[in-house]
């Protein structure tokens, strides 16, 4: 519990590439890039599918190396993606 009696979140400082950072600054901000960089592609790809990301996870770290999982809710079934972080940011 922090000072304020507010239960504190764990945080986890994630570094990120140039083009994720674009990425996720964009969509922050409401904008997107003239052509569609791979983060764009990947999210309409899913979209025309019929899905719609649910969460991404950490699940381990080896050899200084972030191993996780995209859900992805598609009709009535969840797919578990393999993801590196950031691109499941």
């Amino acid at each position: 519990m922090s000072h304020d009696g507010c239960v504190e979140h764990p945080s986890l400082l994630a570094f990120v590439g140039g083009t994720e950072a674009l990425t996720i600054r964009l969509r922050v901000n409401g904008k997107r890039y003239q052509r569609p960089l791979t983060h764009d592609l990947l999210s309409s790809l899913v979209s025309e599918l019929g899905g719609r990301p649910v969460k991404a996870q950490i699940d381990d770290m080896r050899d200084n190396t972030f191993y996780g999982s995209v859900f992805v809710r598609q009709g009535d079934r969840t797919l578990e993606l393999d993801a590196r972080h950031p691109i499941s940011l």
